[in-house]
């Protein structure tokens, strides 16, 4: 750490606890990206996962409003008071939902 810190000293550092999940934004994206991409779907082929996954964040880099919220739900205590970078404009080209057959009744 001395070592960073002495070769970017205008980095901050903060040791994280090992577990911290409220620390991880990312982590409030997960949830509702596997829900729209592989809830409850069994996929024969592994290209068929990967569609679906591509998929579900291509739902995502159309919405970037939609990101912003799921990511702002809890406040951030390291980045409080830091400028948000802004998203890049969404994609022209839209995806479609993959097509795998569903393990639910029906």
């Amino acid at each position: 750490m001395d070592w960073a810190l002495g070769r970017y000293p205008h980095l901050t550092l903060y040791r994280l606890p090992p577990y911290s999940p409220q620390l991880q934004p990312i982590k409030r994206l997960w949830r509702p990206l596997r829900q729209r991409a592989t809830h409850n779907l069994l996929f024969d082929e592994l290209t068929e996962l990967q569609y679906a996954l591509r998929s579900g964040l291509g739902y995502y880099r159309a919405r970037p409003q939609a990101v912003l919220n799921l990511l702002r739900l809890a406040p951030d205590p390291i980045s409080r008071g830091v400028n948000q970078a802004q998203s890049p404009p969404p994609s022209s080209t839209a995806l479609q939902r993959a097509s795998p057959r569903s393990l639910g009744p029906g």
